[in-house]
């Protein structure tokens, strides 16, 4: 059985406005976590630690150009 739901219109109205403002904020926060750079030694000096640093880079930047390129479809 489905369950329903009622929500007040002003409160999405509010939470699609405080997205907008959020969406807005991405790219400024993009460029400040481009700027700050982990080095190698943050991840610890074992065997695997250069592979995590690698895997590390990827990852983040993945996460950033897909949150990037999802806000600017939004818009």
């Amino acid at each position: 059985m489905a369950e329903h739901f009622t929500a007040a219109q002003d409160a999405l109205h509010k939470f699609a406005t405080s997205s907008d403002q959020r969406a807005e904020k991405l790219p400024a926060i993009r460029s400040k976590l481009a700027s700050h750079e982990l080095n190698k030694q943050a991840f610890g000096k074992l065997p695997e630690s250069d592979e995590l640093y690698t895997v590390y880079g990827e990852q983040s930047e993945h996460v950033l150009e897909r949150r990037t390129a999802r806000w600017r479809r939004g818009r």
